[in-house]
């Protein structure tokens, strides 16, 4: 349960645009403040990153930022451990100087001190007084380190771009659908009051519990739970195998009871008591291992899979399903067991030869093993499929060099990189200064890296322009300085790079992409063309965009894995970051001979620019590609485990029927031997019954491979149900596990002196 007064009535409230959900607007948060009275509160949040200073140097942050009666919904899911939340004035312009801090950081940076309320800290630069202090919960499992007051102006109400979240509380008597259908006619009457109308414009409330955790999260969590089952259902098959097992060497006691009176349901009852005393003996240790075992699954977890108010622990919901999970097994594994080991008849039993008698259960215990072999060949084949998706993951081709790069950003207020040219000199005289750090040999500044897309625009090509303008193309756009392509040792195929005259005012140039040329400029030669496109910086975000400049195309570089490793290249424009710059930016840095990144030195030279600003978000480039890789790896590793595990069970299943097979049929094969049977026949002959046994659970287990290949492709990039390769491997893998499972008993069988067997008989 969601740790919130009334968890039910929290909703969330998105704007949708052709079926794809976008946070809100101000525009959208102040009219269903407004006028929604289906709600009974309505509150918007978003984030951003601060420089937090005291007494010591100036550190980066992430900041909550949320209107003023956010907190006080959720009530106490985040209670206060000292002073208040915001008041409602506070969130006015002018007003809005004061800050919460989470518990974690009022421990980590502040040393818990009692008297922090009151104390002033310096947010960007500018004082803020600390109001209070939140209590240990949710927050501190956020990435959100203070929480600032939300204060919007009067303009910013009017502002139609999405900027924020909008969660509710719906009225008592109001239902997610009646609020929908509420919100409705309101919406409509917003979108016509747009100054550009969209088709396909919606408002829409969702409950708030899950509404932030990915599909692809929900079916992950889902296939781990798959494996965990299958894993249980092989281990109830071999626990259930060596029960057939011991009740056939329990044949004369159990007989024996059954002639001193004692009924079928007796003794099946004795048998299964038996069998949940195991389990549930087994269950105990298991909730003992468990406890480690959770430790480790939250360290291999990726951040913020799951909810900030999930608690991965044995809470007592877990530990009684955990009891009820063993009482069931114990019932599966032991329930025909006892039913067989109960019909046994007294009078054979009693024989001489009775203990060959059998032959039923040994079948049992032989489709105990196709079984266990099928769902182990399911196991195996999904963690092979996961680990060759994997590798392909890791060894794609990313179009630059990835060694010894660190990134950072220095959080620098968009106030004070308010115009264009403030922005340009700011970093030209960081990339100056970083330039002359001993130990660094490239330094560039971006919007953003290679890996990933920063901004879209749509544009035309000068030559075969487009009269309806949503026909025209989409291209990502990345605005970078002149060393951008040496620093990242990104080939340039064609043309030529950025140059330091490619600045304000010089012609307007651009940069594409080879994916951009193939798709869009195939009939010429690209170097001398022109496209027509809106600069990124020339309008705020969320406004119509300014009037389109005619950029010539200078150049061409080679593709980089610009849409992440999972997905092909998309066509790219580079701007010169000096034509078209951007405050919010990246700066990159290249040092020799697998040096570390002289960090000091480098926050030593933005501390000569600005005393009040730190350095954030500090990465190397391999940091990057593995947390991208992050959810990949741990669902691979978890799929990996669980199959290793479903293989060894599978090779004792298989290890244990044929042990038991050849003790009972001691007998017959010292007599085979004695009449001239040469041990390769014996073993040959143990080899092909157990071999068909194997044979048979893998021609089984293909079907679930199949299936269990399709579940994986929605939670693990790059799987391939139809590729054979992996279901090939692991199929060869478990059958060479069972040969050896079957050689090992038939060789034991075989080397036994048949003379002693027939005298012992």
């Amino acid at each position: 349960p969601l740790p919130y007064p009334q968890p039910a009535r929290l909703v969330t409230v998105w704007e949708y645009v052709n079926g794809v959900r976008t946070s809100a607007s101000p525009k959208s948060h102040a009219a269903l403040k407004r006028e929604a009275a289906v709600f009974a509160d309505v509150n918007a949040w978003g984030g951003r990153t601060v420089n937090l200073a005291t007494a010591d140097r100036p550190e980066a942050v992430n900041a909550a930022v949320a209107t003023p009666g956010f907190l006080a919904m959720l009530g106490y899911g985040y209670p206060l451990a000292l002073g208040r939340s915001f008041r409602e004035d506070e969130g006015e312009p002018g007003h809005d100087h004061v800050v919460v801090l989470t518990y974690e950081i009022w421990q980590q940076r502040f040393g818990g001190d009692p008297r922090i309320v009151g104390r002033q800290v310096r947010v960007d630069d500018e004082p803020y007084t600390v109001i209070g202090v939140l209590g240990k919960g949710p927050a501190d499992r956020q990435q959100n380190k203070i929480w600032l007051p939300l204060a919007l102006t009067d303009a910013d109400r009017q502002s139609e771009a999405p900027r924020f979240y909008v969660m509710a509380r719906l009225r008592d008597d109001v239902t997610i659908e009646q609020a929908n259908a509420s919100m409705a006619a309101l919406g409509a009457r917003l979108e016509r009051e747009r100054s550009r109308p969209r088709d396909g414009w919606s408002v829409r409330a969702e409950a708030f519990r899950n509404d932030f955790v990915t599909p692809t999260t929900i079916r992950g969590v889902w296939l781990l739970f798959g494996a965990v089952v299958f894993v249980l259902l092989i281990a109830c098959a071999n626990v259930a195998n060596l029960l057939l097992a011991r009740g056939t060497v329990r044949r004369r006691e159990l007989a024996i009871r059954a002639s001193l009176g004692a009924s079928r349901w007796s003794i099946a009852g004795q048998l299964l008591i038996e069998t949940l005393v195991l389990a549930i003996t087994g269950g105990a240790l298991g909730a003992i291992l468990a406890f480690a075992i959770v430790k480790a699954v939250v360290a291999l977890m990726p951040a913020f899979t799951l909810p900030s108010e999930t608690e991965i622990t044995l809470s007592v919901p877990v530990l009684l399903f955990a009891l009820a999970a063993c009482t069931l097994s114990g019932l599966v594994a032991g329930l025909v067991p006892a039913w067989q080991a109960s019909r046994t008849n007294a009078a054979d039993a009693m024989k001489e030869g009775g203990r060959t008698i059998g032959d039923r259960r040994l079948g049992l215990r032989r489709a105990l093993v196709v079984v266990e072999f099928a769902l182990a060949l399911t196991l195996l084949a999904g963690g092979g499929m996961a680990v060759h998706a994997l590798v392909r993951l890791m060894t794609v081709d990313l179009g630059f060099r990835a060694d010894h790069l660190t990134t950072f950003r220095v959080p620098v207020s968009r106030d004070r990189l308010d115009t264009p040219d403030k922005t340009r000199a700011f970093y030209a005289s960081l990339s100056e200064g970083i330039a002359a750090v001993p130990g660094v040999s490239d330094t560039s500044v971006s919007s953003g890296l290679p890996l990933s897309r920063n901004f879209r625009r749509q544009f035309e090509v000068a030559s075969a322009r487009t009269i309806d303008p949503s026909a025209r193309p989409w291209a990502n756009v990345k605005l970078v300085t002149p060393s951008y392509h040496a620093t990242f040792g990104i080939p340039i195929r064609q043309g030529r790079a950025f140059a330091d005259t490619d600045r304000s005012g010089s012609r307007p140039v651009a940069i594409v992409n080879e994916t951009f040329v193939a798709q869009f400029l195939s009939d010429a030669s690209p170097v001398g063309q022109h496209i027509l496109m809106s600069p990124v910086t020339a309008g705020a975000p969320g406004s119509p965009d300014p009037p389109p400049v005619d950029w010539e195309i200078v150049g061409v570089q080679a593709d980089t894995a610009n849409a992440g490793l999972e997905r092909p290249t998309a066509p790219e424009v580079f701007l010169p970051f000096g034509q078209d710059p951007w405050a919010d930016a990246l700066v990159t840095v290249r040092t020799p001979g697998g040096r570390a990144m002289p960090r000091a030195a480098i926050e030593e030279v933005v501390h000569r620019i600005d005393p009040t600003l730190p350095i954030a978000n500090v990465q190397t480039i391999e940091q990057i590609l593995s947390a991208s890789m992050a959810s990949d790896r741990f669902y691979t590793l978890f799929f990996a485990a669980f199959a290793a595990v479903a293989l060894i069970l599978a090779a004792v299943g298989i290890y244990g029927v044929m042990s038991f097979t050849v003790a009972q049929r001691t007998h017959e094969i010292g007599l085979r031997m004695a009449l001239g049977g040469g041990k390769r026949q014996v073993i040959g002959q143990l080899l092909r019954e157990g071999m068909m046994t194997a044979v048979a659970g893998t021609a089984l287990g293909a079907v679930g491979a199949v299936f269990i290949g399709r579940m994986l492709q929605g939670a693990i990039y790059g799987i391939e149900p139809s590729n054979p390769l992996p279901f090939v491997v692991v199929a060869v893998v478990l059958v060479a596990a069972a040969f050896v499972a079957c050689l090992v008993p038939a060789r034991r069988a075989a080397s036994v002196d048949p003379m002693v067997i027939l005298r012992q008989s």
